[in-house]
C-alpha cells in the first residue's frame, strides 16, 4: 500500500501541476502522456491500464480513455505556469519506447525514471 501510494504521488505530482496549454509544450506533453498510457494498457491488458513500479506500487485505470483524462486532458495544461520542458516529456516518450511490463503482483507498465519529473 505504501508503494502504491508514493507511486501515485511521483506520478501525479508533476502532472497535475500542469504541462502544457501554450502550443509546443501541450504538443510534446499530449504526446508522452499518450504514449504512457498506450504502453500502460499494452502491458495491463484486458482494456485496463496500469501504472506501476518496480517494487509493486501501481496506478490503476480502468480504460485507456481514463487514462487519457487523468494524464492528458487534467496533466497536460498549464494550472501555475511552470511546466516541465518540452525535452523532458521528449526523454519521457523515449524512454516510454523501451519502458518494460511488469507481470507480479499485477500487470504493469514500470514507469521509465525519465517520465517522473523532479522539477528544476
Amino acid at each position: 500500500m505504501r508503494a502504491s501510494f508514493a507511486l501515485l504521488v511521483g506520478l501525479t505530482s508533476w502532472s497535475l501541476g500542469g504541462c502544457g496549454g501554450d502550443g509546443d509544450a501541450f504538443a510534446a506533453c499530449k504526446s508522452a502522456m499518450t504514449a504512457l498510457c498506450d504502453k500502460a494498457c499494452e502491458c495491463t491488458g484486458g482494456g485496463a491500464c496500469n501504472m506501476g513500479n518496480d517494487i509493486g506500487g501501481s496506478f490503476p485505470f480502468e480504460s485507456r480513455q481514463e487514462c487519457l483524462d487523468w494524464y492528458v486532458v487534467a496533466g497536460c495544461r498549464d494550472s501555475d505556469g511552470d511546466f516541465p520542458p518540452d525535452s523532458f516529456f521528449e526523454g519521457c516518450e523515449a524512454a516510454v519506447a523501451t519502458a518494460q511490463c511488469r507481470t507480479d503482483p499485477d500487470p504493469a507498465v514500470i514507469v521509465p525514471a525519465a517520465c517522473v519529473y523532479q522539477g528544476d
